[in-house]
């Protein structure tokens, strides 16, 4: 009995070690499915807090180096538009250099063709033609001005008096443009069968 009742006892030790051994082990999966859980969420929690930095970083890094760009195309084009600038100040000048030479000569040569004001036959020393409306316009900044008028000669240069009217003149004269504010002189003295002088 006794030796039964030892086998029995080691049989109930081992039936219920095996149970118990059970339950354990089903808890201790429990424990270890929610331990990994939880250490999986903070390793994911760390892997997204570190990719979360490093985005940030990486914007700021991209930022900066778009407001560096920016920056650097805004010089260009300063310097760009300033070289430009300067091209066409030099340009600019250039042309007023040879605008002023330009004038200096057709007063030059005016002056020689129409020397005081005696008046000249312009169509004896070859021209047929002349915009007299616009060389006034020039020879005004040199202090001067080209008047005409119709004789009965048949030495006509067709004439650009002003918008669109044009005439045919015979005779051409230079003289001082009057100072401001000073009346015109009286014309001319002419021949008296010859119209008026015409000034602009």
């Amino acid at each position: 009995m006794q030796q039964m009742s030892d086998q029995t006892a080691r049989a109930l030790k081992a039936a219920m070690r095996a149970e118990i051994l059970d339950e354990l082990k089903d808890e201790a999966v429990e424990l270890a499915k929610v331990e990994l859980e939880e250490a999986f969420d903070r390793r994911r929690e760390k892997l997204l807090d570190d990719l979360a930095r490093q985005r940030s970083q990486l914007e700021q890094e991209m930022l900066g180096e778009l407001d560096r760009q920016r920056e650097q195309i805004r010089q260009e084009i300063r310097d760009e538009l300033e070289e430009r600038l300067l091209t066409l100040q030099d340009d600019r000048d250039h042309a007023r250099a040879e605008r002023d030479r330009a004038e200096g000569l057709l007063v030059a040569l005016i002056t020689q063709l129409l020397p005081g004001e005696k008046p000249v036959y312009l169509y004896s020393c070859g021209i047929r033609e002349l915009d007299r409306l616009a060389l006034n316009e020039t020879l005004a900044r040199h202090g001067l001005r080209v008047r005409s008028r119709t004789t009965y000669s048949e030495r006509l240069v067709k004439v650009h008096i002003d918008g669109e009217r044009w005439a045919g003149h015979s005779q051409f004269w230079c003289e001082p443009l009057p100072s401001p504010g000073v009346a015109d002189e009286a014309e001319v003295a002419r021949d008296p069968a010859a119209s008026p002088p015409e000034a602009i």
